[in-house]
This record gives structure tokens, C-alpha cells and sequence, in this order.
């Protein structure tokens, strides 16, 4: 075999190797953006339960008078009152109890702490509280968001 064609095939070969590396690269940053954007999501769920509460003590200078979640649900979705809605969800985000769940189905815990703290958490893909995954949004009193 002639010099030239061993040369032309070795660059072939190394512009393959770097085509599949790049391309293994990319497919892996796509999966890492959409694990990103569906914590992002969990942890809307969760804030937007929790702001909910925070304008209901806006409106009422308290806290809402039960935070067993189907009980605060149905007063945030406009059961006080005032019948004032803090709260608006689509059907999948709710059960069949008529209770808040995270996107795996499980129902949100949400816990006062104190006049003014809330705290939200889901028990995030494992469906279990208290483990790693858990996704939990705080209000400033009772600490930082974290995922």
C-alpha cells in the first residue's frame, strides 16, 4: 500500500475517533441539561406550593390553618374566606384525594415552622422521605432551598 492512502487512512481514522468522541460528549451534555431542567421543575413544584402559603399569610397576616396537604390544598385553591385562589394547578398535580404530588406521584409534605416558616418537600424520584434525592424548598425562616 502506497504512503499517501496509510496517511489519508490514519486521518480518517483519528477524524472518526474524535467524531464519536465529540458526538458521545454532546449526547451526555443533552442528558445532563434535561437531569437539570427536570430538578428545576421538582423544585418549581415545591416553591410554588410554598409561595402560595406565603401569600396566604400575606392576605390573612397568618399562616394557613392546617398544613396537612389536602386540607391546605383545598384552601389555597380558594376554600378560605375570601374564597381567594393562591394556588392554581393542572389535574396531574393533584391525586385522587385532591392532594399535591411531585411528579412521580407522591404527595408533597409541607411542615409550618413557627409564625412564618414553611417548608415543602418532595420525596423526590425514589418516592421515599428523608433519603438524598429529596427536593425541599424552604421559606427564608426555616432555611435555603436546596434540591
Amino acid at each position: 500500500m502506497r504512503p499517501s492512502i496509510k496517511i489519508a487512512l490514519a486521518f480518517l481514522v483519528l477524524f472518526l475517533v474524535f467524531f464519536a468522541y465529540v458526538t458521545i460528549k454532546g449526547l451526555n451534555a443533552v442528558g445532563v441539561a434535561a437531569r437539570s431542567a427536570k430538578a428545576h421543575h421538582d423544585m418549581a413544584m415545591a416553591t410554588m406550593m410554598r409561595d402560595a402559603c406565603l401569600n396566604y399569610m400575606v392576605e390573612y397576616n397568618r399562616l394557613p390553618p392546617d398544613a396537612d396537604n389536602q386540607k391546605l390544598t383545598t384552601a389555597l385553591l380558594g376554600d378560605n374566606s375570601r374564597h381567594i385562589a393562591f394556588l392554581s394547578l393542572r389535574k396531574n398535580q393533584l391525586n385522587a384525594d385532591g392532594e399535591v404530588v411531585d411528579r412521580w406521584g407522591t404527595p408533597l409534605r409541607i411542615t409550618f415552622k413557627g409564625a412564618s416558616g414553611i417548608q415543602v418537600s418532595s420525596a423526590g424520584p425514589d418516592r421515599v422521605f428523608n433519603t438524598p434525592d429529596d427536593i425541599v424548598s424552604s421559606s427564608p425562616e426555616t432555611g435555603a432551598d436546596h434540591p
